[in-house]
């Protein structure tokens, strides 16, 4: 019985780039991303219906070459 798979290289993970250990960030490891805690603060309306949408454009992660996606609330009572 033979069997195949396929998946991202360990080395890159799929990148197709690698960076030197000397050159790595100590922060990042060579990631090009670091996590972060942010805190948003979602002024709800008094009465908001149901369903009620709140969008802060930007806020989602962020990666290098990729533009930041939208975090969006939605009022359920």
């Amino acid at each position: 019985m033979y069997t195949q798979s396929q998946g991202p290289c360990d080395d890159c993970r799929g990148k197709g780039e690698t960076i030197n250990e000397k050159d790595k960030c100590k922060v990042c490891n060579g990631k090009k991303v670091v996590k972060e805690k942010k805190i948003l603060d979602a002024e709800i309306d008094k009465g908001a219906p149901n369903n009620q949408q709140y969008v802060f454009h930007g806020e989602a992660d962020e990666f290098p070459g990729v533009e930041p996606g939208d975090v969006v609330i939605i009022v359920q009572e």
